[in-house]
């Protein structure tokens, strides 16, 4: 990740799978700032609503102990009224205090909120094998390409790369929603995404069921 610190934003949208040790990591090391004991770092982690967004806010009332402060923000559930919350926030963001908001693609934010936010994307760029084959990291699009027979090879390596589906299949919807698939397309992914931060779920049993029902 490259962030041009001698002329940091106040706000930006990074473009990845939130995993709190390696995304924070990832954005300190590329603004040269220590994790431990540091009291200008706040991170969040997890839903976003309308009180975590106030929160949020509160904590920027003051100055920095430093030279700045840094809010990580996991933004892969994140409410409208708490991204019209942020806007506000985005606006006046007060003197030191900047924002990282980390999302797996950027339609999930409100489109007046992005354009508060300079992007950077940290995602590896998909992995493509031979026609008619996914590798590990293909995308939603590819996904939807393969016949029903690859689509669960899909499935079986992507349960050996991930724990979770969440992040896939918000990916997935927002494409059938661009693409303006069927309704009856669009509920089956839901139906499946209401399952997927649950512990106990199988990423691989949601992506075969996908694999066998969607045309």
């Amino acid at each position: 990740m490259e962030i041009d610190t001698d002329n940091l934003h106040h706000a930006y949208l990074v473009l990845d799978t939130w995993n709190k040790g390696d995304t924070v990591a990832s954005i300190l090391n590329a603004l040269s700032l220590a994790k431990e004991n540091n009291p200008d770092l706040i991170v969040h982690e997890g839903p976003l609503g309308i009180d975590e967004a106030r929160a949020l806010t509160a904590r920027t009332g003051t100055r920095p102990f430093g030279e700045k402060r840094v809010l990580i923000i996991d933004a892969s559930k994140v409410t409208l009224q708490a991204q019209n919350a942020l806007l506000k926030t985005l606006e006046e963001p007060g003197e030191g205090n900047h924002f990282f908001l980390v999302a797996p693609y950027e339609d999930l934010l409100l489109p007046t909120l992005r354009s508060r936010l300079q992007k950077i994307s940290n995602m590896p760029l998909p992995a493509l094998g031979p026609r008619g084959e996914v590798a590990i990291k293909g995308t939603p699009e590819d996904f939807l390409k393969l016949a029903p027979a690859k689509r669960l090879d899909f499935a079986k390596k992507f349960k050996e790369r991930e724990r979770s589906s969440g992040p896939f299949l918000d990916s997935l919807l927002s494409h059938l929603k661009k693409e303006k698939a069927p309704i009856e397309t669009i509920e089956k992914v839901f139906a499946m995404r209401r399952y997927a931060d649950d512990q106990s779920s199988d990423a691989r049993l949601i992506l075969e069921h996908l694999s066998l029902v969607l045309e």
